[in-house]
């Protein structure tokens, strides 16, 4: 993972690349400012900050619904709007941004993520079948493929989001706060997962708040407050000092809490 402030040349072995990213929403002073982050195919990459740090905003910007103010991204050596019609970007959103009362099952949810490989009337085809019931497999949502998207747990709606990008085969996945409101074995069991979908290629960017989990689900860190704090490998990211640099809270001497102090909740210009 590269923090320069500089746009260096596509590489092929880099999933996802922000070079100098400024985010504005309005007048408002900026959501991001400078941020320039590297992700590698093969790698797990964990952003973390307080609640308006911009993490959100982040994963907005690399998914192409918001516009830079300055900067640019670029995903899988593509410009966005490229790479999402190759279908190479997959987002699981935070829980709030879904609306859970919606009629569909979590086959259908897992087979939205064929959409792009099937034609105008979308009509599944056998390996649409079989992508689908292979990564619900996969997830290990099989026994509950037929029920409402709403009447799952935390964790198997997680889940089922994951499934949805195995499905449609991205190469690089971001993952918006995973592990909000999850059960232990659900967080386990996807970050099991996305440690496995990175050493199959895939170049994984995952929010969380959980930093005492943070060294085994992630080969490196950023650290967000609006501007790009440190990035580096997951335990130069957590020491004290540094982490004391974007919250003011942990002294030197110190050791890392256990998780992220979270404050209450942004509005969207400050996501």
């Amino acid at each position: 993972m590269s923090a320069t402030g500089n746009a260096p040349a596509a590489r092929s072995d880099i999933g996802i690349e922000a070079a100098g990213l400024t985010v504005r929403y309005g007048s408002a002073a900026p959501a991001l400012e400078d941020v320039s982050l590297r992700v590698e195919f093969g790698r797990v990459c964990g952003l973390i900050g307080v609640n308006g740090s911009g993490k959100s905003t982040l994963f907005k910007a690399i998914m192409g619904l918001v516009r830079p103010e300055a900067g640019s991204v670029r995903v899988a050596g593509e410009p966005v709007s490229r790479a999402r019609r190759r279908n190479l970007l997959s987002y699981v959103p935070q829980h709030e941004a879904v609306d859970w009362n919606f009629p569909v099952s979590v086959r259908e949810v897992v087979m939205m993520g064929r959409y792009g490989r099937q034609g105008v009337m979308r009509t599944p085809r056998r390996e649409d079948r079989e992508a689908v019931r292979d990564a619900i497999e996969r997830v290990g949502l099989s026994a509950l493929a037929g029920r409402q998207i709403g009447q799952l747990s935390g964790g198997q709606r997680r889940r089922a989001f994951v499934a949805r990008g195995i499905a449609q085969g991205a190469r690089v996945l971001l993952l918006d706060e995973p592990f909000a409101g999850v059960d232990a074995q659900s967080q386990a069991l996807i970050t099991a997962l996305l440690r496995e979908l990175a050493a199959e290629g895939a170049a994984v960017l995952v929010s969380t708040h959980d930093l005492t989990t943070l060294p085994s689900l992630a080969d490196e860190a950023a650290l967000l407050l609006r501007r790009l704090v440190a990035a580096g490998t997951p335990q130069a990211v957590l020491a004290p000092d540094v982490l004391s640099q974007a919250f003011g809270l942990v002294p030197a001497s110190a050791p890392a809490p256990a998780s992220i102090p979270v404050p209450a909740p942004a509005s969207e210009g400050d996501r």
